[in-house]
């Protein structure tokens, strides 16, 4: 809650604004049941926002001192790699990320950032295979493609009727996946601009949406915890695709 208050307020978002969003992430998440379950998709939520709240910033508002480029790159290398470890789903993102610094020119910060989420989950793998099993942990690869799995088949899934039944069975996605595309086509055209947090992060969101339904990592479970993320990531978007632009017209 302190991570999004304060990325909030750097964005630009009013007080009520903040505590609302800080508001419905306690209830919609939900963070009292997540925080009685005992696992990491609280931890999931806090690096999914602090990584995604700086790299934004760091794509719209490059720094200028070589010194703020180092940290800002240092940070990102530290948050990616938290993040993929955290959760598989965190590459999303990351990867993400990294395609939007090349598509800006700044191959060897994208490099870096990559370099540094896949460390962790390499050493895991090459222990893994050194051991008898797969490279992918072994839950993560029957959830994604069943019990005939195997890491080509994990990663190269075609795309087919189980991303529609991901956006079927859960209303909340594709209310977020419409909003997400609405809110970022909505600013981009407002202000003819691309390269802003209210078209970046709307479009962050909607493209984890559909990633997190093709590969199925973490299928539909009780208490919706393996996608809650995306809830809670999907407030927080919503704060600050209402910050900018639209304020002014109320």
């Amino acid at each position: 809650l302190v991570v999004a208050n304060g990325s909030l307020a750097r964005l630009g978002a009013q007080p009520l604004l903040r505590a609302s969003a800080l508001l419905g992430i306690v209830v919609a998440f939900p963070l009292a049941g997540m925080v009685l379950l005992g696992m990491e998709h609280i931890l999931h939520v806090l690096l999914t926002i602090g990584f995604a709240a700086v790299a934004v910033e760091t794509l719209t508002n490059p720094p200028e001192s070589p010194r703020l480029v180092r940290r800002r790159t240092l940070a990102l290398c530290v948050l990616g790699a938290l993040l993929g470890a955290s959760r598989y789903e965190g590459f999303f993102l990351v990867g993400l990320a990294c395609l939007a610094f090349l598509v800006r020119r700044q191959v060897p910060r994208a490099v870096s950032i990559g370099a540094a989420a896949l460390l962790p989950v390499v050493a895991f793998g090459v222990f893994s295979v050194a051991n008898g099993s797969y490279f992918l942990p072994n839950p993560l690869m029957v959830k994604a493609v069943g019990e005939t799995a195997s890491m080509a088949s994990a990663l190269l899934k075609p795309f087919g009727s189980e991303d529609l039944a991901f956006l079927q069975n859960n209303r909340a996605m594709p209310i977020l996946l419409g909003l997400g595309l609405l809110g970022a086509l909505a600013h981009a055209l407002a202000r003819r601009g691309f390269w802003r947090p209210p078209v970046l992060f709307p479009l962050a969101l909607a493209a984890m949406i559909l990633l997190h339904g093709h590969f199925v990592f973490s299928p539909l479970f009780w208490v919706y915890r393996y996608d809650a993320y995306l809830v809670a990531f999907g407030i927080f978007v919503a704060a600050v695709v209402r910050s900018d632009g639209f304020r002014r017209r109320g």
